[in-house]
């Protein structure tokens, strides 16, 4: 993650061939946006809590979704409450398709609407 203060990192239990796609990582990069990457599912969504709500109280309330291959609805819950709590003061930016259709299936545009395209 080259250019990139990375913050937390997590790896998911070892139940599967390959680790390295069972984690995900929230860094601040150059421009004072929180990049989150990786994976996101129930059996890391406390870290994921624990870690995004420590990000957002320590400076920029921008965050970038791009590297982000999966969220599961805890995930995505998870990142809407942030979003409620922050109300104005967050910025989602770069949300991947999939999240975009998976947050809306999931109703939580309805309570957190995401930016547009």
């Amino acid at each position: 993650m080259s250019g990139f203060d990375p913050v937390f990192s997590a790896e998911r239990l070892p139940y599967d061939d390959d680790p390295a796609e069972l984690s995900f990582d929230l860094a601040l990069d150059g421009e004072r946006v929180w990049r989150l990457s990786g994976e996101i599912d129930q059996t890391v969504v406390g870290l994921f809590a624990d870690q995004l709500h420590a990000a957002l109280e320590r400076g920029p309330r921008a965050i970038d979704l791009s590297g982000l291959r999966f969220i599961d609805c805890a995930g995505m819950r998870t990142l809407a409450h942030a979003l409620i709590a922050c109300g104005e003061g967050m910025r989602v930016r770069a949300v991947p398709t999939y999240v975009r259709r998976h947050w809306t299936i999931a109703g939580f545009d309805a309570i957190a609407p995401l930016p547009a395209e």
